[in-house]
C-alpha cells in the first residue's frame, strides 16, 4: 500500500472518530464555556434564576476570594436562614457576621466548615447553631452534586469533586431540561428538579437570604396562601410516636469536635433546636447529650408540639418557619 493510501485511510479514521466524538466535544465546550452548573466562574449570588447552584461551592469560593475576616457565624441547614444576621447582631458585640447555613446541611458539614474557619485563622467570637433531627442524622458528605461540599471544606481532590458535576451535567434528564429552558426561556414542571425559578433576595456580604416572593404572596392574600397544598395535615397522635434517637457514635464525635473548636476559640455560642412544622420532638437522650455537652444555658429546645409549631401561619411551607419565629426563639435563648 502506498504512503498516499495509508494517509488517506488514516484521514478517514480521524474524521470518523471526530464525528463520533463530536457530541461529547460539543458538550464539553458547553460545560466549560456556558458553565451550566455554575462551578467554573464566579457569581454574585447562589440564587440566580436558572440552573440550581451548589450553595456550598458558592460560599467556599466567596470566603476564599474576599478580604473580609468575619468573626461571628451562623451555621445550619436552610432553616437557619430564618435567623438573619441583622437581628442576631443585637445580641452580640460584633458586626462582622456571615451566614454559613446551606441547603440540606449535615452535622458533618457543620463540623467541617468550623474546622476550615479555624484552620484558616478566622476568629470565631460568636456562633449561632440551629439544629434539628434531620441535620443531626446526616453524618457524611452528600453524594448529590448540588449538596456536595467544596474541596476546601471536605478535603477531597478537585478531580473527585468535579466528577459529580460532570456526571450530573451528562444526565439525559438534566440536558433535556437545560436546553429546553435555554430555548424557550420558560419554566415548566418537568424542569423543577434542575432549574431555579423562585425569586429570593440574597445579601452577598452577610450571606442572608430573604424569602421575598413568599412574603409578597402572604401579604397579598394570606387566607389563600395558607389553604394551599404546600401544608400537609398533622396528626398529633402519630407525631408523638415518631420521636426516636438520631445521634450515632459519629454524630456525637462531630458535636464533640465542634465543642472543642468553641473551647479553643473561646466562642460565645447558642444552640437552638428549631420549631419545625412536623412537630416531632427531639429525642430526650439526644437532647440530654447536646445539653450536657454545650451547657443548659447555651441550649434551647423549641421542637415538638408547642405554641410556635401549632400555628400554621408561622411557616412559609412545611420546611421553613418565618423569620419572626426565629426572632422569638433567639430572644428566649439569649435570656438564658
Amino acid at each position: 500500500m502506498s504512503s498516499n493510501n495509508v494517509y488517506s485511510q488514516l484521514q478517514k479514521i480521524i474524521i470518523r472518530g471526530l464525528l463520533l466524538l463530536s457530541p461529547l466535544i460539543i458538550l464539553a465546550l458547553v460545560f466549560i464555556i456556558k458553565d451550566p452548573l455554575k462551578v467554573i466562574y464566579t457569581y454574585s449570588s447562589p440564587l440566580e434564576i436558572g440552573v440550581l447552584m451548589n450553595d456550598r461551592h458558592y460560599q467556599a469560593k466567596y470566603l476564599q476570594e474576599n478580604k473580609i475576616k468575619y468573626s461571628s457565624f451562623i451555621f445550619g441547614s436552610s432553616r437557619s436562614k430564618m435567623y438573619q444576621t441583622d437581628k442576631w447582631r443585637a445580641f452580640i458585640d460584633d458586626s462582622l457576621i456571615f451566614h454559613m447555613g446551606v441547603n440540606d446541611e449535615s452535622i458533618w458539614g457543620v463540623m467541617k466548615k468550623m474546622s476550615y474557619l479555624d484552620k484558616e485563622g478566622y476568629s470565631i467570637k460568636n456562633c449561632l447553631l440551629p439544629l434539628d433531627a434531620r441535620l443531626l442524622r446526616d453524618i457524611e458528605n452528600n453524594e448529590a452534586h448540588i449538596f456536595r461540599d467544596h474541596p476546601l471544606i471536605s478535603g477531597e481532590t478537585n478531580i473527585e469533586y468535579y466528577k459529580y458535576f460532570v456526571m450530573a451535567f451528562l444526565s439525559p434528564d438534566f440536558l433535556k431540561a437545560y436546553f429546553k429552558c435555554n430555548q424557550s426561556h420558560q419554566f415548566d414542571e418537568s424542569m423543577k428538579t434542575y432549574i431555579w425559578k423562585e425569586k429570593f433576595k440574597y445579601n452577598q456580604q452577610t450571606g442572608d437570604i430573604y424569602y421575598s416572593e413568599y412574603d409578597s404572596l402572604i401579604q397579598y392574600d394570606a387566607a389563600s396562601y395558607y389553604k394551599s397544598d404546600v401544608f400537609y395535615k398533622r396528626d398529633t397522635t402519630l407525631i408523638k410516636q415518631k420521636t426516636k434517637a438520631v445521634l450515632t457514635k459519629k454524630s456525637k464525635m462531630y458535636l464533640t469536635a465542634i465543642k472543642a473548636i468553641f473551647d479553643k476559640q473561646h466562642t460565645q455560642y447558642k444552640i437552638i433546636i428549631t420549631p419545625n412544622y412536623d412537630q416531632v420532638k427531639l429525642d430526650s437522650s439526644d437532647l440530654h447529650f447536646i445539653t450536657t455537652l454545650f451547657g443548659t444555658n447555651n441550649t434551647s429546645d423549641f421542637s415538638g408540639i408547642n405554641k410556635w409549631t401549632n400555628d400554621i401561619h408561622n411557616y412559609y411551607e412545611f420546611k421553613h418557619f418565618l423569620p419572626a419565629i426565629a426572632d422569638s426563639t433567639l430572644r428566649i435563648s439569649y435570656r438564658k
